[in-house]
């Protein structure tokens, strides 16, 4: 692990760079505004290795691993639908008694969802892992089937971004604001509806073509949303202003 200080003159080093090229090409106010958001960026990515959205790059299957989930799910818990989602898993684990789910994250209601699951009888069939970055998350993200999203509520979508650069088909319910951000390369459901949920999931894993194919076409459409994708056109954005 790369100690503290080694990090901390690295970022130095590398925004230096940064901030005599911008000043080069811009104004002294542009560049100082862009040099931020290359300090904020750049420090967490090193410190965290958990942007806002990484890239398709930072999704890698470990054949090391002793495990494989056939679902995942990865927000933090308030309003995303996480009494449905183990309604959801039990409807599927009556078709797959052996299939497993992974939930990421963490929330006041963990402990009653955890009560849910032994109620349930899928204590065998969902493991939590709380919550988890870097390399950890990324395994366990690309090591997955299906991602699983019943949010009644989203301003964007971080979590289906991961997903999606990971290759995995996501199964969410239908929110007006997702056709703006994923177009249509969401596999939706009406909001609530737990049953049609758990058939689009048993569908992807009775046809694992077409979640392969739907998972690749995800994967392809989300290149755009990449830091480095968007920070590039910001900056022309930039240059366009300055004239």
């Amino acid at each position: 692990m790369i100690a503290a200080k080694q990090i901390s003159k690295e970022v130095y080093d590398l925004l230096v760079r940064i901030m005599v090229r911008l000043r080069n090409e811009l104004n002294d106010i542009v560049a100082c505004a862009l040099f931020l958001v290359a300090f904020i960026v750049i420090y967490r990515n090193i410190l965290f290795q958990d942007a806002p959205f990484m890239g398709v790059n930072f999704f890698v299957p470990s054949p090391s691993m002793n495990y494989y989930f056939t679902g995942l799910f990865s927000p933090r818990f308030k309003s995303k639908g996480v009494f449905d989602l183990i309604s959801i898993w039990g409807g599927v684990c009556k078709k797959r008694p052996t299939a497993k789910l992974a939930i990421l994250g963490d929330g006041p209601e963990k402990e009653q969802l955890a009560m849910l699951v032994i109620k349930m009888g899928l204590e065998k069939n969902v493991t939590f892992f709380g919550f988890v970055f870097g390399t950890e998350k990324s395994i366990i993200v690309a090591n997955s089937k299906i991602f699983l999203f019943p949010s009644y509520l989203e301003s964007w979508g971080i979590s289906i971004a991961e997903a999606m650069a990971a290759g995995l088909p996501v199964v969410a319910y239908n929110l007006p604001i997702y056709p703006d951000v994923f177009g249509d390369k969401l596999i939706i459901t009406p909001v609530g509806d737990i049953d049609a949920m758990i058939g689009k999931v048993i569908y992807l894993l009775d046809h694992p073509e077409i979640a392969n194919r739907v998972g690749q076409s995800g994967k392809d459409f989300i290149r755009k949303y990449e830091w480095t994708a968007v920070a590039a056109k910001e900056l022309s954005r930039v240059k366009l202003i300055k004239g």
